[in-house]
């Protein structure tokens, strides 16, 4: 389910992308910004989707913590520039998308490193309760 947040939020900025370059008197174009800070914006947004779909979970946390303050930035500033009429409605859904899918893939859970061996568990819960026993007597 991530990886398809990720994949509409990167096609969505994708369209914008190349409608702002080629069609930027379209009329879908109305509603979105078609200047070279947007263009730089959105692919700045479309490499950091692309590593987040080709990598797989467990992330490093490095690029996790890269990510969320990105998404995080990129939320708060698309939510007060819209609302202040700054920003074009289809730029401020596409960066909010984005952020989101962002944000939701940074907060991914960390996995165990190495699976659990439930023998050992078994094993390690008897000895406990031999010991308790011990204890008691």
């Amino acid at each position: 389910m991530s990886k398809l947040i990720l994949f509409l939020s990167f096609l969505s900025l994708t369209f914008l992308f190349i409608g702002g370059l080629l069609f930027p008197g379209n009329s879908t174009m109305w509603l979105a910004a078609d200047g070279t800070g947007y263009a730089i914006l959105r692919l700045t947004m479309m490499i950091v989707l692309l590593a987040l779909l080709i990598t797989n979970p467990p992330r490093n946390i490095s690029f996790r913590i890269f990510v969320g303050f990105l998404s995080t930035g990129l939320g708060v500033w698309a939510l007060t520039s819209t609302y202040q009429n700054n920003m074009q409605v289809l730029d401020g859904a596409s960066i909010m998308l984005a952020s989101i899918s962002m944000a939701i893939a940074a907060l991914e859970y960390n996995y165990e490193p190495e699976p659990i061996d439930l023998e050992m568990l078994r094993l390690a819960k008897r000895t406990r309760s031999l010991e308790h026993k011990v204890k008691q007597a």
